[in-house]
């Protein structure tokens, strides 16, 4: 159910496409607007997933490169690279043990998976090392919805965000478009 706000966006929308502000009002037409904003949008807007499975996060990931390469040496210096390697991955293990999903649109979620993942002292002597990809950008990546936006997800999309490499829209609202919204919306 849109809002009436979102309602006169959606109408505007329609009335500034030249082949859909020719259709008479009616039940015909509405359906012919919803086939063509259920389609994907044509700049091929790639969108940040509301629900990534937490499987595609822990598939991403080098889970090795959390262990140290050099051997145990007893050195505070060996124990505090150690330690901030298992930080790292304690931070990421409590943001994803116990859920199904998680919302990568939100900025905070993509910077704190980052985070755990980027700059860990686990190489050989303490060189720093990655988890996922260069700043976490194999992680980040499994965070985008496999499905691109369609064009009436783009057209209430709130714009792309960046994180690190990786930018992608975030949507406002997800899924398909209904003859009921079109017809409340253009008053047919």
């Amino acid at each position: 159910m849109l809002t009436t706000a979102q309602q006169a966006t959606l109408k505007t929308a329609v009335q500034a496409d030249n082949v859909l502000k020719t259709l008479p009002p009616g039940p015909d037409s509405a359906a012919a607007v919803v086939t063509a904003f259920n389609l994907p949008d044509v700049s091929n807007t790639v969108v940040w997933w509301s629900h990534t499975p937490v499987d595609n996060i822990f598939n991403s990931l080098t889970w090795a490169n959390y262990t140290p390469n050099d051997a145990a040496d007893g050195t505070a210096i060996y124990t505090n690279r150690t330690l901030l390697a298992q930080t790292k991955q304690m931070n990421l293990q409590n943001m994803l043990v116990g859920r199904e999903t998680i919302n990568m649109t939100n900025p905070l979620t993509r910077q704190g998976l980052k985070d755990a993942v980027h700059n860990l002292p686990t190489g050989a002597g303490g060189a720093l090392t990655e988890v996922a990809g260069v700043q976490g950008v194999t992680l980040l990546t499994a965070g985008l919805r496999p499905t691109l936006a369609s064009r009436f997800e783009k057209l209430f999309s709130s714009g792309p965000q960046t994180t690190q490499a990786v930018t992608a829209d975030v949507l406002v609202i997800e899924g398909q478009l209904s003859q009921t919204d079109v017809q409340q919306a253009m008053g047919w």
